[in-house]
């Protein structure tokens, strides 16, 4: 899972695109202390439909940036729209990739970004690729998915040191 802080005025677009999109009013959302979850599809023996999630979605969000990642990069098939749970996330590295173009390499990213090493340091810049799907939650409440297919780092943290 990554967690990702929306700056207050994206988040506010999102909202209202997602909402529109949709067809829809209201919208929960996978949210907790303002930071919307980007996950895979849960593997569990529950049976169809997934947890109840936050009441969240339409709250005034910070602007702190992305938190930290645990992953290692790794293929994703095109035509999924979600990885499942136990699937690594994709993560790539534009660090150092100046003729990076995403309309370009977007469809090759494995072949035109190295893969990330190690964990995101707090307060980087990331790039999230995800599907948006809409489900009916247990709770009967309709909600919000944010299904990542994949990450770039685009710039971290300068070390004070």
């Amino acid at each position: 899972m990554l967690q990702g802080k929306l700056h207050s005025q994206e988040f506010e677009r999102l909202v209202g695109f997602v909402c529109m999109v949709f067809g829809m009013e209201e919208l929960h959302a996978n949210m907790a202390k303002d930071s919307l979850h980007f996950v895979g599809r849960p593997v569990s023996n529950r049976g169809e439909g997934s947890p109840d999630v936050d009441n969240g979605m339409f709250t005034n969000t910070q602007s702190p940036s992305t938190k930290q990642v645990r992953s290692v990069a790794a293929r994703v098939n095109a035509d999924s729209y979600f990885l499942e749970s136990n699937n690594n996330v994709p993560i790539y590295d534009a660090q150092n990739a100046p003729d990076f173009n995403l309309s370009r390499d977007l469809p090759r990213l494995p072949k035109a970004l190295p893969a990330w090493q190690g964990e995101i340091p707090y307060g980087s810049f990331v790039m999230v690729g995800y599907t948006v799907a809409v489900y009916k939650s247990n709770a009967g409440r309709w909600t919000v998915s944010c299904n990542i297919q994949w990450a770039i780092v685009i710039g971290t943290p300068v070390d004070d040191e």
